[in-house]
Order: structure tokens, then sequence, then C-alpha cells
């Protein structure tokens, strides 16, 4: 066999081994998602008690890039501790508006060229425990799209970080004008 024929032979080979690469899960360390850094200028002007509920199948499986399943197990509770910062929640006061925040989807999704995050979830609201007939359910979503390259943990988290901030700035800015027309 000539040389470069057998030199061919093993590149093809090195690349087939390379391009699988490892199908282990990337688990997402909690300080790989940065905190939104919530200023006062972000926070609702309403106080607002609520109840998070996740309702995705998987909670702690984000998706996949590539082959690669995405496992950040404490997104839920991080979610929600962002969610409580931006809306001012105020459990002890019975009389707050009360939602009911449920995360139904989270997950990230790649092709030849462009990964995506995106995120959705439903709020319903109550007043001193009686839903509101005028306010059904309202759901909002956040998503990001870039192009598809593979970097580490913390670039992944923030691609996660802008959905979710995207979400909630959407969620905080609807609910306070929902409150605002309950108080008029």
């Amino acid at each position: 066999m000539p040389n470069n024929v057998r030199l061919t032979a093993v590149l093809l080979i090195l690349a087939t081994l390379i391009g699988c690469g490892t199908n282990a899960p990337r688990k997402l360390p909690v300080q790989a998602v940065d905190d939104l850094k919530v200023t006062a200028a972000m926070h609702s002007k309403c106080a607002f008690s609520v109840e998070f509920v996740d309702r995705r199948t998987d909670p702690q499986n984000l998706g996949v890039i590539g082959k690669r399943a995405v496992i950040y197990p404490d997104f839920s509770k991080w979610f929600e501790l962002q969610l409580r910062a931006r809306l001012r929640t105020q459990e002890s006061n019975p009389k707050s508006p009360k939602l009911v925040v449920e995360l139904a989807q989270a997950y990230m999704e790649t092709n030849r060229s462009t990964l995506s995050f995106n995120i959705l979830a439903s709020v319903t609201s109550s007043v001193t425990g009686e839903l509101v007939a005028t306010s059904p359910g309202r759901v909002y979503r956040g998503a990001t799209t870039k192009v598809s390259w593979f970097g580490g943990d913390s670039e992944t988290g923030a691609f996660i970080e802008r959905a979710a901030q995207e979400l909630l700035t959407k969620l905080s800015t609807a609910e306070e004008k929902q409150c605002v027309a309950l108080d008029n």
C-alpha cells in the first residue's frame, strides 16, 4: 500500500473517531448560569404572591447539543429565584395578587448551523384566593438562537440565561400592567 493511501486511511479513521466524540451528558454546574443581576429598576412595582410549578417531564434535562444531553439539575430552582426577584414577591400579604407560574418547557435544539434555546411559562392569577375571570391564563416565551459553535459550560449557561431573561422581562412587564389595571 502506498504511503499516501495509508495516511489517508489513518486520517479517515481518526476523523471518524474524533467526530463521534463523547455522548456523555453535559452537566451544567450551578455557577454556570449567573444571576440575572436584577436591579431596582427591573423590580415590579406591584408586590405579588407567587406559586411556581415546574410541569416539564424531565426537570433536569434542557435538551441536546449535537448528541449530548444538557443536564442542569438546579434550573427550576434558579428560574424560580429569578422569577421571585423580578416580581418582588410578598408571600405574607394575603391581599397581594397571586400568580401561579407554570414552567411548561425549557429546551435546547441544534441543527447543522444553529443552536436555539426556548423557554415557555404560563401564568394564571387570582385576587384573595379567587380566579380572576377577566384575566385568562397567559403564555410567555423566551428564545435565543446563535451559530452552533460548541463552547464551554459558561457559554452554554449564558445562552440559557438570555432566553430566561427575555421570558422574565415579558412576564414581569405584562403582569405589572395586569396588577395596575386591577388597582384602578
